[in-house]
């Protein structure tokens, strides 16, 4: 039961962080400060977090999942007419590729030259052409200090 724990632990700590470092980047429009910060703050919590009291531990716990579901339910409500507005795009014709430029379901253009329907030039560090003609993702959006942790594992396509 404990290497079931300690690996659980392990893999939300990975997985976490790997949300954090994309969040973080973002945030900061990848500028090397911002991920040397985010990686003090996480070796200080884990840090903190194996040496606290068990109380004290789970309730920071509870207050940054409060956080996390805040932030969430506010996300959702203002990205929800834009998945409303896929969705009516996929029902109104399920046999064409979704079409970002242009598109009369869409409560406006999309900021991207992913979805172009026709393109014939991607990026290919960003999409790639499937033998169906639709765009689909290249790898994922890994960090490398994360693809060094996964190793062997093929984490990009």
């Amino acid at each position: 039961m404990v290497v079931l724990i300690c690996v659980f632990a392990g893999s939300s700590v990975i997985g976490n962080f790997a949300y954090a470092e994309v969040n973080m980047d973002f945030l900061t429009k990848g500028k090397a400060w911002g991920d040397k910060l985010l990686k003090a703050i996480v070796i200080v919590s884990i840090v903190l977090g194996s040496v606290a009291e068990l109380k004290l531990v789970w309730n920071f716990a509870d207050l940054t999942m409060t956080g996390m579901a805040l932030i969430n339910i506010v996300s959702i409500v203002m990205l929800g007419k834009w998945a409303f507005g896929a969705l009516q795009d996929y029902l109104r014709n399920r046999e064409r590729p979704f079409v970002a430029t242009g598109n009369p379901s869409m409560p406006g253009e999309l900021p991207t030259d992913i979805w172009v329907h026709g393109a014939r030039i991607c990026r290919a560090d960003r999409t790639r052409r499937s033998p169906d003609g639709f765009f689909r993702p290249a790898r994922f959006a890994v960090s490398s200090p994360l693809r060094e942790a996964l190793g062997a594992w093929n984490v990009n396509g």
